[in-house]
């Protein structure tokens, strides 16, 4: 059966079937996923297992944030994905940021040879912010996979096509946006589409709005029990445009502090993101040329930085 998906609305998907090892209850999330991915291009999970640790999560980029500048910088970012970003660095725009990517050491053989998109991770001095941050990262890592299955089967592939890619993967990023004052233009973060996979968000606080395919903004529901999810980039090329990555922003003028959490689901550096044979045909030819992830992110990261 068809999944209707409105393209004004984030539909809501219960992603428990994903650890059942049924291929029905897989084909099910995938269709779910399929259908939203098509439309509007977000979607809202729930039932995904990580409830306790979103939580957490939120709690500590709340802890984090409110330490003093001083103590943050102690931690700055110094390259790709690793540590910390004063407010208004990222092209001027009022939020401030915290990430980290996989576990490498700083001898890690890519890393030295200018490979790597990560750099070795930087730790605050936090009590038990790094046990919560590890634990959601890695638990965060394996629904991200799980979910490339039920993609993977949804454009026709084997459910496994996307593991090979994923030895490496996910970029954690922890924001803070202070409220903005009622009728002030611009925003906590500039409209734009996530250059990866697929970006899972836990978030405390209205604020985030998506652009429908006829140019209107529209906010978006903030659940305790979900995580939003959206389509990036690198998933839109792999799918020959039969996914769509949604622009999307951030404006807080809920006069409160918002935070949020971002998985992102990406790929290794040396990935050749390129047409799934399924995806293409003589009636329908490969509408982007291959490209290696690690030159596709480097590229966009660096754009976002003064």
């Amino acid at each position: 059966m068809d999944v209707l998906v409105s393209a004004h609305q984030v539909p809501t998907i219960d992603v428990g079937g994903l650890s059942s090892g049924k291929r029905s209850d897989l084909e099910d999330v995938g269709r779910q996923i399929g259908a939203a991915s098509r439309s509007i291009g977000f979607f809202s999970i729930v039932n995904h297992g990580l409830e306790r640790n979103v939580a957490e999560v939120i709690r500590e980029a709340q802890r984090f944030f409110a330490m003093p500048l001083e103590a943050k910088e102690r931690v700055a970012i110094e390259s790709y994905f690793c540590g910390y970003t004063r407010l208004d660095r990222e092209n001027g725009e009022p939020h401030e940021a915290f990430d980290i990517g996989p576990e490498i050491s700083a001898d890690d053989p890519d890393l030295l040879a200018g490979k790597s998109i990560f750099a070795p991770r930087r730790w605050p001095d936090l009590a038990g912010f790094r046990e919560s941050l590890t634990e959601y990262y890695d638990r965060g890592a394996e629904l991200i996979i799980r979910l490339h299955q039920a993609i993977a089967v949804d454009l026709g592939a084997d459910s496994d096509y996307f593991k090979p890619f994923f030895p490496r993967m996910v970029n954690l990023r922890m924001l803070h946006y202070p409220p903005h004052p009622k009728g002030r233009d611009g925003w906590g973060i500039r409209p734009h589409t996530d250059f990866g996979n697929l970006t899972l968000l836990a978030q405390d606080n209205q604020g985030l709005e998506l652009r429908t395919r006829e140019g209107n903004w529209i906010p978006t529901e903030v659940r305790a029990d979900a995580l939003m999810c959206n389509i990036g980039d690198c998933l839109m090329r792999w799918s020959n445009d039969t996914y769509v990555s949604t622009p999307h922003r951030v404006f807080n003028d809920t006069g409160r502090d918002r935070h949020s959490v971002a998985l992102f689901g990406d790929v290794h550096g040396d990935a050749v993101v390129s047409c799934l044979p399924s995806c293409e045909g003589p009636d329908r030819p490969a509408k982007h040329a291959p490209i290696l992830f690690g030159d596709f992110a480097r590229s966009r990261f660096k754009s976002g930085y003064d």
